[in-house]
């Protein structure tokens, strides 16, 4: 659960059973439920969402972004619309396990993961600019036929101590 919204004026709470939901925090009305996110999956973009791992609110941008993951260690960036979840970057090669956590820091434009496979990874590669919704992806609500290729990404890897 947490805060987003130029004055925290909004919440999203991503659960345990991989569902997404949007509520306004003066009234507590729910924005949108996203049900389960699983269900975004789309191979022709090379999206395989498995879980969530978090959401990052950007406020330079005014955008909500899920992190999700898949079993097989990609980071999914997606951007959170009102009614629909669109794909902005994969990120594969770091990971070959469940990602755990994340820590993102828009403004220097990185990127940490930390994941099941002992294994700390730094992203770099023109991160900031990935945080567009890719062109022609559509809302993988609706499950859009393009195909992009992933960006590949700098990544370093240490043992934790």
């Amino acid at each position: 659960v947490g805060y987003f919204g130029p004055n925290s004026e909004y919440i999203y709470c991503l659960s345990h059973m991989e569902t997404l939901s949007l509520w306004n925090s003066d009234d507590a009305d729910a924005i949108h439920q996203f049900g389960d996110i699983r269900g975004v999956s789309n191979a022709a973009l090379g999206l395989l969402l498995d879980y969530g791992i978090d959401c990052q609110y950007d406020t330079e941008s005014g955008r909500l972004y899920l992190l999700s993951g898949s079993n097989e260690g990609n980071i999914n960036i997606l951007h959170v619309k009102v009614d629909s979840l669109q794909l902005c970057q994969v990120l594969s090669g770091g990971h070959n396990e469940i990602v755990r956590s994340t820590f993102w820091d828009a403004k220097r434009g990185v990127l940490y993961s930390g994941g099941e496979d002992a294994r700390l990874c730094l992203w770099t590669n023109d991160l900031q600019s990935t945080l567009q919704p890719m062109p022609h992806a559509g809302s993988l609500r609706q499950g859009s036929p393009s195909q992009v290729k992933a960006g590949e990404a700098k990544n370093t890897r240490t043992r934790p101590y």
